[in-house]
């Protein structure tokens, strides 16, 4: 089974000249390179490139509040039923999504959600257009782990989604209905959030770059 997502929201993907990064420059290069690959098997057209201020490099504000994504990336994005005839648009909130992305809404279904981009448990969660944000609004949302990363070796393991405390990811499975379906994309959706996010949020999970704190 291949899905089709109705927008790709990528999350803090700077330049890997990007000073705030603790990864090497190699490392980041190297996830980089495994979004894109991954993405070129994936099905979509709509990218929301939610790339936010670390308030260290102010300067790197862009005229419409957004800062560059990594050039490198851009070049190479492409999806699997589009290549490279992508529609790619700089997005902060909702607002700017609904905007920009007016189609999305035109029907009653919700639209189906996948998020890639840096760092696992803290800005893919919590900016403004990230999972939490996502989840709140009972949208789909969807990802697999050639397209996050978190910490110094930028990557995650399937492990850390079955143990995120802050939601409940499901892998995506064939239709027991049809033992020929296969899941080609190993992707997992985003089920629930657990009500104790906040306290578990608080507690454990220091607050870093994400501009949108829950308590």
């Amino acid at each position: 089974m291949k899905w089709t997502y109705d927008l790709v929201v990528l999350i803090d993907c700077w330049p890997t000249h990007y000073e705030v990064f603790t990864s090497d420059n190699a490392l980041i290069t190297e996830f980089y390179e495994r979004l894109v690959n991954k993405l070129k098997t994936m099905r979509f057209t709509n990218v929301a490139l939610a790339t936010y201020r670390n308030t260290s490099r102010i300067e790197d504000d862009q005229s419409d509040g957004t800062f560059d994504t990594d050039p490198w990336l851009l070049e190479h994005l492409k999806s699997e039923d589009q290549g490279s005839n992508i529609n790619a648009k700089h997005c902060q909130t909702f607002q700017d999504v609904f905007i920009k992305f007016p189609q999305l809404f035109y029907t009653a279904e919700k639209p189906s959600i996948l998020i890639g981009g840096l760092s696992f448990y803290h800005c893919t969660h919590w900016r403004p257009l990230g999972i939490m944000q996502w989840l709140e609004q009972q949208t789909p949302v969807h990802t697999c782990v050639d397209i996050m990363a978190a910490g110094k070796t930028c990557s995650i393991n399937e492990n850390m989604l079955m143990h995120d405390p802050m939601v409940t990811w499901i892998k995506e499975q064939p239709n027991p209905d049809d033992p020929a379906e296969e899941v080609y994309d190993d992707v997992w959706r985003a089920r629930d959030i657990p009500h104790n996010y906040q306290e578990y949020y608080k507690n454990y999970i220091p607050y870093q770059y994400a501009n949108t704190h829950p308590a």
